[in-house]
């Protein structure tokens, strides 16, 4: 089962991994972030910009120190998935973000 990274020390924010996807699955072809599968939350208290993706809770994987994974429990307490809208909106694992990311910020992890 394929996995995406996040770094979270590496992410700008620079939201090119929300333009890639936009562009690649909306069926206009448009850039749309808001059809994007991942999301940039800027947390600004924190000084935090973690990218969010809108699949299954233990495909993805965030990494800071020390090393932070997001599971089914976790993921449950976890507000931000309302930022995807619609709600069926899932990622395919294309990796089309992971290939634009200019910062090495995501990565796929193959079994």
């Amino acid at each position: 089962m394929k996995k995406i990274r996040v770094d979270i020390d590496k992410c700008t924010g620079c939201r090119t991994c929300e333009t890639i996807c936009s562009l690649t699955h909306d069926d206009r072809a448009t850039i749309n972030p808001r059809k994007a599968r991942i999301r940039i939350f800027k947390d600004d208290k924190e000084g935090v910009n973690l990218p969010l993706i809108a699949r299954s809770p233990n495909q993805i994987e965030y990494v800071k120190a020390p090393t932070i994974t997001i599971d089914e429990k976790t993921c449950n307490t976890v507000q931000f998935w309302s930022l995807f809208k619609p709600a069926d909106v899932e990622c395919n694992f294309c990796t089309n973000c992971v290939t634009w990311c200019i910062t090495d910020a995501l990565t796929l992890v193959e079994p």
